[in-house]
């Protein structure tokens, strides 16, 4: 999901940076065009300034073309001030594509580090599922029945983060998304995964066991290879974990804590 928040935003500042591209295109299409009126208002100038020399015309035809020459010429002064004025767009206007452009690089950049994070989590993800080894099958002649708890017994490695990690939490999480549900059975599990140094803890005001119903098969699984290593990683307490299925996708998962 933020992999595609960032897709999002570089896709803007992208748009953005060809929209002021445009922008700067027509602008100096326009300059180019007022510095050829420029040039055509200066001539037009400098010909009727010619002409008046030449032909040394009398007052009034003097004050008429002395006249239009100083309308030409501030035809050609508002031009000038026009360019101006559009050079100083253009050149902000660049200054902000350049700035966009350095946006762009390190939402890019940003993006491939979320890239790399989430390769390495599959890659420890598929360490994980490397290390657990498979569930011994029950002997013959005595199959599980049906709504039959059954112990289990298979004892995987212990992880090597803690049991108030984000890992756990997550695993948690997928089991349900109540807050209260969550808080009481974390602090239940970080309890329990705690040796009882004290004859008073918070431990012994706990109960001994918890039972999560309807866990799909992946949930389970995760219970079993994560969290009740770390429940036996104490020295304190027995753990007893029993599962009963609750239909082809999902099982019932109990654990109980005994002194030792």
């Amino acid at each position: 999901m933020t992999s595609t928040v960032q897709d999002g935003v570089v896709a803007a500042l992208e748009e953005r940076v060809e929209e002021l591209t445009r922008e700067i295109l027509d602008k100096d299409e326009l300059i180019v065009h007022l510095q050829a009126e420029k040039r055509e208002l200066r001539r037009w100038a400098e010909q009727l300034h010619h002409q008046l020399s030449a032909n040394q015309p009398t007052a009034p035809i003097v004050v008429a073309h002395d006249a239009k020459t100083s309308d030409l010429e501030r035809q050609v002064t508002e031009a000038t001030e026009r360019i101006k004025s559009l050079v100083t767009q253009c050149t902000a206007n660049k200054d902000e594509i350049a700035s966009l452009y350095r946006k762009v690089y390190e939402k890019e950049q940003e993006c491939q580090e979320l890239v790399v994070q989430l390769q390495s989590v599959r890659n420890q993800l598929a360490d994980l599922q490397c290390q657990v080894p498979v569930a011994a099958h029950s002997p013959e002649g005595s199959p599980r029945k049906a709504n039959e708890w059954t112990e289990e017994t298979t004892r995987y490695p212990t992880p090597h983060f803690a049991m108030d990690s984000n890992e756990v939490h997550y695993l948690v999480s997928q089991w349900t998304q109540n807050p209260t549900k969550i808080k009481s059975l974390m602090l239940w599990l970080v309890a329990m995964s705690e040796d009882a140094d004290e004859p008073v803890s918070i431990a012994s005001k706990l109960p001994v066991a918890i039972e999560l119903p309807r866990l799909s098969n992946e949930v389970r699984d995760g219970f079993l290879t994560l969290v009740v290593p770390l429940l036996r990683k104490q020295m304190t307490r027995q753990v007893f974990v029993h599962t009963r299925p609750y239909d082809q996708r999902h099982t019932d998962l109990r654990i109980r804590v005994a002194p030792k």
